[in-house]
């Protein structure tokens, strides 16, 4: 059972950690700060049925990843997706990026599956290494590479059908 002062040093401690988490998926302020209070609440309320199989630590970490992911998907069916959340080329390559290449990636980025897409964006936007993704997500790190193989592999084939020459008369 979890009693008020340990809670309260718990939540302490973890705070800033769980709301940068809860931050690098949601991208939202106000939603990571709502993500890591619901966590809490609801840890505070179940205190007297709760075990834990891992350490609070973790068990707060896992909470708060699968409610940001949560409400992440949530927020991805509701808004369509922006410029900022396409990845970047690297300089070697920017230059064959055109605007009918960069509408296409972020198409194809669009329909990627939730896991992919998630791991994806943590490797390529957050700059996290496969390491950190699967800790964060609490997956094995072989597993974040073949999500990343999956994602990479799924963008090519929508990436060359979106610029195959039916879709050329587009440009």
């Amino acid at each position: 059972m979890l009693d008020q002062r340990t809670f309260e040093a718990l939540f302490r401690e973890q705070y800033q950690m769980l709301r940068g988490l809860a931050w690098s998926i949601v991208k939202d302020e106000a939603l990571a700060e709502d993500t890591v209070q619901e966590v809490m609440l609801d840890l505070w309320r179940r205190r007297a049925e709760l075990t834990f199989s891992v350490s609070p630590r973790q068990y707060l970490r896992g909470a708060v990843f699968r409610l940001a992911l949560k409400k992440w998907n949530q927020q991805k069916r509701m808004q369509p997706l922006t410029g900022d959340q396409v990845p970047e080329a690297s300089p070697e390559i920017a230059d064959e990026v055109t605007p009918v290449r960069r509408e296409a990636l972020r198409h194809c980025l669009e329909t990627l599956p939730p896991r992919s897409g998630l791991v994806f964006r943590l490797a390529r936007q957050e700059g996290l290494t496969h390491k950190e993704i699967a800790e964060h997500l609490d997956i094995s790190p072989k597993t974040v590479e073949n999500q990343m193989l999956r994602a990479f592999r799924l963008l090519r084939e929508c990436v060359r059908k979106q610029l195959s020459p039916q879709n050329k008369s587009n440009e």
